[in-house]
């Protein structure tokens, strides 16, 4: 909510709602002035906007921010409670200011692999400073990056994005990159040609299931070994899906001409992971029924770990998966009994 303040033009109330005295991101401060210069509007409710107004909103601002300075740096208790309630309004200053920006790369902590931490102690610890845009995006790639030993920064709530980029400006010195889900697959090992062999009924069986999902099935080996399987979209993959879950909603006008907006051949990779135990005796199973039901549980798994929004034929294998599996193996060991 936009602050409000108190006016006194020559001691005289103006307003007692005026909401334009300050800047925006000041929004956490409550003013009361008198002044003998400002202005005010024909109907005299106001102030009139002009350039003493905005030379007053520019001082009132570094008057405010200066107070912040002081406060952040001099009084942590005071410091925590007043960041508990206007987190966002001193991250909204910080990626404008350079004097905040020093306080917040001190003070504040951001959200990363290896845990809340601040910018300045990963630019001690860390030459390259990865970051996701999204927090879907850190969700799909936090259990990986963890089990790797890779920082990556979630830069995916308000006012992140301008606060790294101004601080990698001020300090040339530490590398910044922007991580996709997708990139990931760089980092995951390829199996040999005997486990890939071992493997190949499995992808298989994935991909005859995950064709109407639009999935590639890929084979990676990578830790944590019980991260049985990962779903890795990229931006223009995840716009697809959600074309995808709008036109199937559509009437047949919309769907049509969302349908002339598809993005091509852009799909999520479906990551099997070679080192799992689980996955490892599905491999060596020999039953393509049981592979197939399993795989679809992988996928809901998946689906619903990295919290991607299901599509009607997201929402059609997620129901039917766990049944499925229940029933294959109950039928399997009817079999075994017999």
């Amino acid at each position: 909510m936009r602050a409000t303040h108190r006016v006194y033009l020559h001691q005289m109330l103006l307003s007692e709602s005026c909401d334009n005295l300050l800047p925006e991101w000041a929004f956490f401060v409550r003013a009361v002035v008198d002044s003998s210069d400002l202005r005010p509007t024909a109907s005299r409710e106001a102030l009139f906007e002009d350039e003493l107004l905005e030379g007053t909103r520019e001082r009132l601002g570094e008057v405010v921010r200066g107070w912040l300075t002081r406060m952040l740096t001099a009084d942590p208790a005071v410091a925590e409670a007043f960041l508990d309630v206007h987190r966002l309004a001193v991250k909204a200053m910080a990626g404008q200011d350079d004097a905040m920006l020093d306080v917040v790369a001190r003070l504040l902590t951001f959200e990363t692999t290896v845990g809340d931490v601040t910018l300045d102690e990963l630019r001690r610890t860390e030459p390259l400073l990865c970051y996701v845009t999204s927090v879907t995006d850190f969700q799909q790639v936090a259990p990986i990056a963890t089990a790797e030993g890779l920082s990556v920064v979630n830069a995916g709530y308000a006012y992140d994005l301008p606060i790294i980029a101004r601080y990698a400006r001020r300090h040339p010195d530490l590398e910044t990159q922007r991580l996709v889900p997708t990139d990931l697959m760089a980092h995951l090992e390829e199996p040999d040609p005997d486990e890939a062999h071992r493997f190949a009924p499995l992808v298989s069986a994935a991909q005859e299931v995950l064709r109407r999902a639009g999935c590639e099935p890929q084979l990676r080996s990578f830790t944590p070994a019980h991260l049985h399987a990962l779903l890795l979209t990229d931006r223009d993959a995840r716009l697809e899906r959600e074309r995808q879950l709008v036109e199937a909603d559509s009437d047949e006008i919309w769907a049509g001409l969302l349908a002339t907006q598809n993005r091509g051949d852009r799909r999520p990779s479906f990551v099997l992971n070679s080192r799992s135990q689980t996955l490892r005796r599905l491999a060596d199973a020999g039953d393509p029924d049981l592979q197939a039901v399993a795989v679809e549980a992988l996928y809901a798994h998946a689906l619903v770990a990295g919290r991607h929004r299901l599509r009607p034929v997201d929402s059609a294998i997620v129901a039917r998966a766990l049944p499925r599996l229940i029933d294959a193996l109950l039928e399997r060991e009817t079999r075994h009994g017999d």
